[in-house]
């Protein structure tokens, strides 16, 4: 499996709905700590600390028929729901072949 970094501002799809482009708003990251193991010498675990990826924040321009104007909406989403615009707008063919690629 291949790693894709997305950016925030790039343009993306959902994989359930090409037709509504998304932009990235924000990466969404977390700091965490884990043990490595212990010091011999001084006996005190040593911690390593790391940033991690929890999601991708996109936000889009949605048309309210209702109201009969537009309004910003922000949803969060898993790295592996999302495609790059690039790859969208080539077809199914391009789209199949970039899921199995990157998203598992």
């Amino acid at each position: 499996m291949l790693k894709y970094y997305f950016k925030e501002g790039e343009e993306v799809f959902h994989k359930d709905n090409l037709e509504k482009k998304l932009i990235i708003s924000r990466i969404l990251k977390e700091s965490v700590a884990f043990k490595k193991g212990f010091d011999e010498k001084t006996g005190t675990a040593i911690i390593e600390k790391s940033i991690r990826m929890i999601g991708i924040e996109c936000h889009w321009w949605e048309l309210s028929e209702a109201l009969g104007e537009k309004s910003l909406r922000k949803h969060k989403f898993h790295s592996t729901e999302l495609i790059p615009y690039e790859v969208g707008i080539k077809g199914k063919e391009a789209i199949i072949k970039w899921l199995r690629e990157y998203s598992n």
